[in-house]
């Protein structure tokens, strides 16, 4: 704890020092108003702790035994205006992965080695019927020797233009072996990823908190806040069983979207499940698999966008996710 605490004030020092050389000001800590969160887990049973000062800074710590504390994530609370129109961005996208790559290196320090090229994507912060100041964020993708990007390894960084950094992270959890063969053919892995797609959709729709949301306005359904209902609902049938989730999912089409894309995912083995609550966070061992994109339609126009993972070694099938509408 106190190699965490050191850290902190460590972190903060750097900060202060690139809120000046930005001209803003800097963040002041009361050491007596200090507390941290008990001791957590991450999903890859990593020790986590969380350092914090009031609401003004706070820093997650990956702790492993030996070696120094590792920031995992770093929020600054920054002040806020409110808007009727959306402000719109004066920066570029190379603009904001510069500045993004500013932040990093000032507070945490050197990006990386193992990162691809940066993405920099630009919010006008829509809040409640009126905006706050516009919102940049910036993410480098984790790599491999080849070049294929992970999943869900990052570093991100996310800024305002006016008031600077409020949030970093370097999360690079997986653990990889280089070198992963390409054996399995796209083509191949598309035909066996294809009656997978239907499969996910199923289970999507047994998730107490998709099925409202994708089906609000069914006739006869449960209510609003019934999750368990619609559960009930969709997977033992209404109206005497005239109705069931299986029967409504014949109609559904199933399209590949583009090619299969290489990355390198985290297996979660979805497609093992009878039902859905959540889905699955994955293996810490990461694998290289064929990422196959399906649109799943219903004739009415309802539809879904799903990934299925195909190892490019062995041809498993590693599980998948949904990918939006």
């Amino acid at each position: 704890m106190e190699r965490c605490k050191k850290s902190y004030f460590e972190t903060l020092q750097r900060l202060n020092v690139a809120l000046k050389n930005r001209n803003l000001p800097p963040v002041e800590v009361d050491p007596k108003q200090m507390w941290f969160g008990n001791t957590d887990f991450d999903p890859f049973s990593r020790e986590m702790v969380d350092f914090n000062s009031s609401t003004q800074f706070s820093i997650d710590f990956v702790v492993v035994q030996g070696r120094e504390p590792q920031i995992d994530i770093l929020h600054r609370n920054i002040p806020f205006a409110w808007y009727i129109v959306p402000p719109k961005a004066t920066w570029s996208a190379a603009r904001a992965a510069q500045e993004a790559r500013f932040w990093y290196e000032a507070v945490i320090g050197p990006l990386p080695a193992n990162i691809g090229k940066p993405k920099a994507e630009y919010s006008d912060n829509y809040n409640g019927g009126k905006y706050n100041d516009g919102e940049w964020t910036v993410d480098w993708p984790r790599v491999d020797a080849q070049g294929h990007r992970f999943e869900i390894d990052h570093v991100t960084c996310i800024m305002d233009e006016k008031n600077g950094m409020s949030f970093l992270s370097c999360y690079l959890a997986s653990s990889y072996t280089e070198g992963q063969k390409v054996v399995v053919k796209p083509g191949d892995a598309a035909a066996s990823a294809r009656p997978q797609a239907k499969r996910l959709m199923q289970l999507l729709f047994t998730n107490p908190m998709v099925l409202p949301v994708i089906m609000p306005g069914t006739t006869g359904g449960p209510g609003w806040l019934d999750w368990q209902g619609w559960v009930d609902w969709w997977n033992n049938g209404s109206s005497g069983g005239k109705t069931s989730l299986w029967s409504w999912l014949k109609g559904y089409s199933v399209t590949q979207v583009g090619a299969p894309d290489l990355r390198i995912v985290n297996p979660n083995h979805v497609l093992n499940s009878k039902t859905l609550t959540e889905m699955p966070y994955g293996d810490i061992v990461a694998r290289l698999a064929w990422v196959v994109t399906f649109r799943v339609t219903k004739p009415s126009g309802v539809s879904g966008l799903v990934e299925i993972w195909i190892d490019t070694e062995t041809g498993e099938i590693l599980g998948g996710t949904d990918a939006g509408n």
